[in-house]
């Protein structure tokens, strides 16, 4: 049976190359960026996982939260945030069309204020997926 951090590090593997950090200023987190850091960051979280030990494929889905400060007067830093939303999407696609054991789709994508932080905004990829044990 695989963890909940197994498809977070298979994800992170995934999207840590220079089409993707070349969007951002910042770095690719397991779970959640630091507080306060304003840079250009990338969170990976597990949301769900679910099959038991008896299982042969889990399935579960993960939280890609792409950060950036918002510029003046509180508008969203949408060019930065599509530039990397897009790099996401492409290595994921190309992850695909290789791939056997772990096997990622893009479910849904939203732009949000940051809670933590009023001057953050982000835009959350929901990636729902499967993993072969």
């Amino acid at each position: 049976m695989k963890t909940p951090f197994d498809p977070v590090d298979t994800m992170i593997s995934i999207i840590n190359v220079a089409a993707v950090t070349g969007t951002i200023d910042g770095n690719i987190y397991r779970n959640r960026k630091p507080v306060g850091d304003k840079k250009r960051n990338v969170a990976v979280l597990n949301l769900t996982m679910d099959g038991g030990a008896d299982e042969i494929i889990q399935s579960g889905t993960l939280i890609i939260n792409c950060f950036a400060e918002d510029l003046d007067h509180g508008m969203i830093d949408e060019i930065h945030l599509k530039a990397t939303v897009e790099a996401i999407i492409t290595r994921i696609e190309a992850y695909n069309a290789g791939s056997t054991y772990f096997h990622p789709e893009v479910q849904n994508i939203n732009t949000f204020a940051s809670e933590d932080e009023n001057d953050m905004s982000y835009m959350s990829i929901r990636v729902n997926y499967w993993i072969e044990k």
